[in-house]
């Protein structure tokens, strides 16, 4: 990957942490980093200690990406150069409405732990033969027209208007 991306002046690259850290570890395999002009990073949680390290040794801009399948497939980003004392998801992208509900889905307030939910034109329709976990999964959207995702993820707004990721719920 290392001469691939070299030899054709890769400037974007999306994977996850995990395989950009192994892609890294030898100093004398990050000669791509040199034409890279952005990392999106998601699939996920990235840790803290790995992004500094990856910004002292790249110029690129560094995004974390948050997205599920069922939304095709990123839904939340942001600019890791915005971090000020936590990593987190950003906010949605366009045409995404992100929620943060209690289990009567009722909005939590900010800094309150809930589930993270996703509603938008890109919320996919169900589970192809599965009706009793697409009805679970996939339900009317109390807040809008559509459907709404329930993801399964934990997570909590901070004031700044970011998600903070915290994990799952199962």
């Amino acid at each position: 990957l290392n001469r691939l991306l070299t030899r054709e002046k890769g400037q974007f690259l999306q994977t996850t942490p995990t395989k950009l850290k192994a892609l890294t570890k030898e100093p004398s395999q990050r000669d791509f980093l040199k034409n890279v002009k952005a990392i999106l990073l998601g699939g996920e949680a990235m840790e803290e200690s790995y992004l500094n390290e990856l910004k002292g040794i790249t110029n690129a801009k560094i995004y974390n990406i948050y997205g599920v399948t069922e939304v095709p497939i990123w839904s939340a980003f942001v600019d890791t150069d915005t971090f000020t004392d936590a990593i987190t998801i950003g906010h949605g992208i366009a045409n995404t409405q992100m929620y943060i509900v209690d289990k009567y889905l009722n909005p939590t307030p900010i800094g309150v732990i809930g589930e993270l939910c996703i509603a938008g034109v890109n919320v996919g329709q169900g589970y192809l033969n599965n009706e009793a976990l697409t009805n679970e999964k996939f339900i009317d959207n109390p807040f809008g027209e559509g459907k709404l995702y329930k993801t399964g993820d934990l997570a909590f707004w901070r004031e700044d208007g970011n998600i903070c990721y915290v994990g799952r719920n199962d």
